[in-house]
């Protein structure tokens, strides 16, 4: 009976061990606030009769493994649907950056631009933050983002919002 009760206190003390050490790896994988990021960058430019636009999707990750592994995929993502959606759009490029320029490092304070983005927040831990903003389009054009709000919320937990284009 001593054999069983010391097995059972050695298998409570291996499971509390294991998962105080799985919340530690939770903890550093997805931190509750991201305190030095590493910005994801991935870009699609598209070619229309008469001009060009660009799409850029920023992330703020939780260090340079966090924004490959997300760059990875939001690749794999894009080429994936690209053929069907958006024919007239070039491979996507990314890069990871531990700084955005002033421009871009302004939408992650939601600050209004030139045109309307889209702002995606954490609504979780594992969830990172985002934002993608079209250059070479109109205002108006890029209000329309708007309307596909609800396709962007689909399968998030973060609040995703609009910001408009400040109007000069």
């Amino acid at each position: 009976m001593k054999k069983i009760i010391i097995f059972l206190l050695i298998i409570g003390a291996g499971y509390h061990l294991w998962q105080r050490n799985r919340q530690t790896l939770d903890d550093k994988l997805n931190p509750e606030a991201i305190a030095n990021p590493v910005y994801a960058e991935t870009r699609v430019k598209m070619e229309f009769p008469g001009r060009s636009a660009e799409a850029i999707m920023f992330a703020k990750t939780v260090d340079q493994a966090d924004c490959q592994k997300l760059v990875q995929t939001m690749e794999r993502q894009l080429e994936s649907q690209m053929q069907s959606v958006c024919p007239a759009c070039k491979a996507p490029t990314s890069e990871c950056k531990a700084e955005l320029a002033p421009r871009y490092a302004r939408l992650f304070d939601d600050a209004p631009a030139a045109v309307t983005y889209v702002s995606m927040a954490r609504g979780q831990r594992s969830e990172r933050e985002h934002r993608l903003i079209y250059w070479g389009v109109s205002v108006a054009e890029s209000d329309r983002l708007c309307d596909m709000l609800p396709g962007f919320q689909k399968g998030r937990k973060g609040t995703v919002t609009c910001v408009r284009a400040r109007r000069e």
